[in-house]
């Protein structure tokens, strides 16, 4: 793209049900961001969402990423653009080492003249050529480009960071998740964010240099996941503060947080069918993760086993942590009173809760 003038992007995701969350990520300015749109085309959807820019010639070099989230990805999805922005050249001299106070130039047989042509500002660099009338004049000639300083810095991380120690994190447990960054120069600056939580000062940032004399930079944040952590973005950014303005990378990853048994309720009611069938009906509602998936009933400190009169069912609630297991009693009696306890376990731990049931007499 050339400086100054604008240009239109546009970033698409397809075969998503729901619509996927599209989002712009640049530290430039003079971009505007379009509202998104989805199209239904079959059984999913096609999503866009386009922005312009205008960009100057100090954006050559500047990333623009396209992230695409959905409920159903762990991670984010993204694309990276790179800006190669030509600026055409700022201006044009000649400097005629023998020039007489005309534009005429007065050479002398056999004696050298000596004529240098600048262009100054120009991305990518200028070709320059002379002619003699009509003809291009080659012999003699020699050029030669003096680059801009921070064409060879490389003040950005070449790669995109790498986070890893995000798989087995729990609840009020101490964990170590490390962001690494490879090949950037100089040393960048870490910053770390758990939803809109800053996490920068529990990290801590190491520095060496590679065989290419650039720098290996590791990033360790060591933290405490809470059970209301889960499902939160865990993300790591690499500011590179000598480079003006300021590039950067990210990462981030949706964590997920395991968390012992809670039974959080524990009921009973009586209920009938359409044929005057009396039921008795005690639920015991368990969040957990890993979800619990063994459940066990007893009554006056017996365990309770399926049977004609006794049956245990459970049902899972999609997209949560919440099993319910529900033990029913059909026709009950008074001999059916007493104390009932649900005990659930995972591998996290276990928990249990009793409640103290009547049932009225005939």
């Amino acid at each position: 793209m050339t400086a100054g003038e604008p240009r239109d992007i546009t970033c698409t995701v397809r075969g998503a049900r729901p619509p996927a969350l599209i989002e712009w990520r640049t530290d430039a300015e003079h971009i505007h961001v379009m509202d998104q749109g989805n199209v239904v085309k079959g059984q999913s959807y096609i999503s866009h969402r386009g922005a312009t820019i205008t960009p100057s010639k100090d954006y050559h070099n500047r990333i623009i990423r396209c992230l695409a989230s959905h409920r159903e990805l762990q991670n984010v999805l993204q694309a990276t653009i790179l800006l190669n922005v030509q600026e055409l050249q700022l201006s044009a001299s000649s400097n005629i080492s023998n020039l007489l106070d005309t534009p005429t130039l007065v050479v002398f047989q056999n004696v050298p003249a000596f004529i240098t042509c600048k262009c100054l500002g120009s991305r990518p660099v200028a070709i320059l050529f002379w002619e003699l009338g009509d003809t291009v004049v080659t012999e003699g000639v020699t050029s030669s480009v003096t680059p801009n300083s921070m064409d060879k810095s490389l003040f950005d991380a070449e790669n995109t960071p790498q986070m890893s120690g995000t798989g087995d994190l729990q609840d009020g447990m101490s964990a170590s998740v490390t962001c690494i960054v490879n090949n950037g120069y100089p040393a960048p600056i870490f910053q770390w964010n758990l939803g809109t939580a800053d996490l920068t000062n529990k990290s801590a940032t190491e520095n060496e240099l590679n065989e290419y004399n650039r720098m290996y930079t590791r990033s360790v944040l060591t933290f405490t996941p809470k059970k209301s952590d889960h499902g939160q973005y865990l993300a790591c950014e690499v500011f590179q503060p000598e480079a003006q303005p300021t590039w950067f990378r990210s990462v981030r990853k949706t964590i997920e947080i395991s968390y012992p048994p809670v039974i959080v309720d524990l009921s009973a009611r009586r209920s009938s069918d359409g044929e005057g069938r009396m039921y008795a009906l005690l639920t015991c509602q368990v969040d957990a993760r890993p979800p619990a998936c063994i459940f066990e009933w007893f009554f006056n400190g017996s365990k309770l086993e399926n049977n004609t009169k006794i049956a245990v069912h459970q049902w899972d609630f999609q997209e949560t942590e919440m099993v319910t297991s529900t033990l029913m009693i059909g026709n009950p009696k008074v001999i059916n009173e007493g104390n009932y306890k649900c005990l659930t376990r995972t591998s996290m731990g276990n928990d249990s809760a009793a409640i103290y049931f009547t049932f009225p007499s005939e």
